[in-house]
């Protein structure tokens, strides 16, 4: 079969996009603040295309017709028109211009050096800071373990090999190379590296430069034990209550209390305590009532603390028994003074008693905080899993300690930061813009389109008045008429989007009534082709206009596309939208009890009991479109 080339025609229909169709399609999908950086690139690229006045300025007034892009300019409509405005606007723009200082204005806040002298200033124009200044930059991890090691490097060695280790982590604060590999970037030792990462993982914040969970989270525990203090000399065995008295004897008094005036009581006017005569002790000691009353006190604390020390020492046996005659009886054997008071004895049992309380649940405390803290530590080192799986019986079996102990070793890894490095993580929060915005206005709803920080364009007088200049000629005659052809679409796109939004958005809502009046429950099935055969657009078009668009309701803000919902058919009645559906399930298993989850199952049931028909794998995914975990995943342990 011979092989030859040849010509021929022939005649078919193709539909290709111009430049301007796809600027319009691509104008439409943005969202409110793409659309305002879509606008200012095209004004840097198009010199046709200037910013509109304000419209009740004198200014817009007279463009109003330049402004138009469908107006068909002559050079005799041009030139009246620049009288008009030369005469309308000329002398109000001077006066703007001359009211507002803009030289002072862009100064303050410029990096530049200022051209005047600012008589009032104390500071000197190369002084004044510039506005980057007053923006302020997130501290990163990795600069801030560099600020703490250079006030911990002990030699330049060490600040180079810590750099390498700091220079290794994660976002999330781990170490992501191995000793050797560290080793060998550093030129150093592996038992070197591993001194500087030890080292390392003593900065803020605590847990950074872990290889792992388990080691991230013990680093954290040990944060938390208190400061090893020196241990005390060991005391010579001997029995609680006797250990105790001599504890009791060595107290001091309250130096607050006037000690002198005490002791001079003791010595000269111990009669007058005897007898009561507070009135006497204030004229012998020359002192208030109020004083002599704290003298008296601290001698009768001491006597107390005496008498409990004489107790603990002697008879420990009584004490233990409560034995109150017992104790009376032998003081007075034992002391061989005036008899004690039945009351002051009591006393001092007391005293010794709440010395005891205080003490045992001052050990309890630090054994069970200790028990704890080695509890959750093993649970870092080798029963994480169990911890992941919420196997409460089998944490307590393999660490054989009791429930109590078990639940508060899981409280304190739970409030434990698994990524040390997410605080300093340079996420920035992203903000949405509604687009529209529906309000209830006399018992009606209204559509308002968001134009605020829009730029309004216009076509430049300036520009265009050089078009019609017989000196523009050839290629700039043809630049200029692009550029006007391209700010005339342009301005016309705009419109349309903006036009073809509100139309959008008053179908969606006429539809979706019953969402305003009562909230996500009454959210109708509703698709895309239901809105485009309404409105006369193909369904991408309608795709287009709600997608990245947000509406700001009674309700909440929502994505315009948020209210296209597919059907869920009940048993009886009208289906109803997925979104109502997804709703009822949150409230269900928000209401559940935590521990004892309810399972996809049982959901299914409530729903159907609902008078709702839907399968449990739908159930299921609805779940996890909504970022609820499994009955397993929620369960609570305690």
């Amino acid at each position: 079969m011979a092989m030859d080339l040849r010509l021929s025609q022939k005649q078919t229909q193709v539909m290709t996009m111009t430049p301007q169709l796809q600027q319009a399609i691509k104008l439409l999908q943005l969202g409110q603040m793409e659309l305002v950086e879509e606008i200012n690139q095209e004004m840097l690229e198009n010199p046709m295309l200037e910013l509109a006045p304000p419209p009740d300025s004198a200014e817009a007034a007279a463009h109003d017709k330049l402004s138009d892009p469908d107006y068909d300019q002559t050079p005799e409509s041009e030139g009246r028109e620049a009288d008009e405005f030369a005469d309308s606007a000329g002398a109000t723009g001077e006066e703007v211009r001359e009211e507002f200082d803009w030289e002072n204005y862009l100064g303050e806040y410029s990096s530049a050096p200022s051209t005047s002298l600012n008589v009032g200033s104390h500071e000197s124009p190369e002084e004044t800071p510039g506005f980057e200044s007053f923006v302020a930059a997130k501290t990163s991890l990795s600069d801030h373990l560099c600020w703490q090691w250079r006030f911990s490097a002990a030699s330049e060695r060490d600040l180079i090999l810590g750099s390498a280790v700091i220079g290794s982590l994660t976002d999330d604060g781990y170490l992501a190379a191995t000793l050797e590999e560290l080793a060998e970037q550093a030129q150093a030792t592996v038992e070197e590296m591993a001194a500087i990462v030890a080292r390392v993982q003593e900065l803020d914040p605590p847990g950074v430069a872990a290889r792992d969970l388990a080691e991230c989270l013990l680093i954290q525990l040990k944060r938390l034990e208190p400061d090893q203090q020196e241990p005390e000399e060991p005391e010579p065995e001997q029995p609680e209550l006797v250990r105790l008295g001599l504890q009791l004897e060595r107290l001091e008094p309250d130096a607050s209390l006037d000690s002198l005036l005490a002791a001079e009581i003791c010595r000269q006017y111990w009669d007058l305590v005897e007898n009561k005569d507070v009135p006497g002790l204030c004229q012998k000691l020359k002192a208030t009532k109020t004083k002599v009353m704290a003298a008296i006190k601290l001698i009768r604390a001491s006597s107390l603390s005496s008498l409990a020390g004489e107790i603990c020492h002697h008879h420990p046996d009584l004490v233990e028994k409560k034995d109150l005659d017992g104790l009376c009886t032998s003081l007075k054997a034992v002391k061989r003074t005036t008899k004690k008071m039945e009351a002051e004895v009591k006393e001092a049992i007391e005293v010794v008693i709440g010395f005891l309380e205080s003490r045992s649940k001052a050990d309890e405390s630090r054994r069970q905080a200790g028990e704890i803290r080695r509890l959750a530590g093993e649970i870092c080192r080798r029963h994480l899993d169990l911890l992941e799986k919420k196997d409460m019986a089998g944490l307590c079996r393999v660490l054989k300690a009791v429930k109590e102990d078990v639940v508060g070793a899981i409280e304190a890894v739970r409030s434990l930061e698994p990524r040390p490095g997410r605080p300093y993580n340079n996420t920035d929060s992203v903000y949405v813009t509604p687009d529209v915005y529906i309000s209830k206005i006399g018992g009606e709803y209204v559509i308002t389109l968001n134009e605020d920080g829009l730029p309004k364009l216009r076509i430049s007088r300036e520009y265009r008045r050089l078009l019609t200049d017989k000196t523009a000629q050839g290629e700039t005659k043809k630049y200029l008429s692009e550029k006007l052809s391209g700010a005339r679409f342009l301005i016309r796109s705009i419109n349309q989007r903006q036009r073809t939004i509100y139309r959008v958005t008053e179908a969606i809502f006429k539809v979706q009534r019953e969402f305003l009046d009562y909230g996500v429950e009454h959210l109708k099935p509703m698709v895309l082709r239901d809105i485009a055969e309404e409105l006369g657009f193909h369904e991408s078009t309608i795709s287009r206009v709600t997608t990245n668009k947000y509406v700001y309701t009674p309700q909440g803000l929502f994505e315009l596309k948020y209210f296209f919902d597919s059907p869920i058919n009940r048993f009886q009645g009208e289906a109803l939208g997925s979104e109502s559906v997804k709703n009822r399930i949150r409230q269900i298993i928000a209401a559940e009890d935590p521990q004892k989850p309810l399972s996809d199952e049982r959901v299914v049931e409530i729903l159907r009991g609902s008078n709702i028909d839907i399968a449990r794998r739908t159930v299921a995914k609805y779940r996890e479109m909504l970022g609820l975990g499994s009955s397993s995943e929620r369960r609570r342990m305690y």
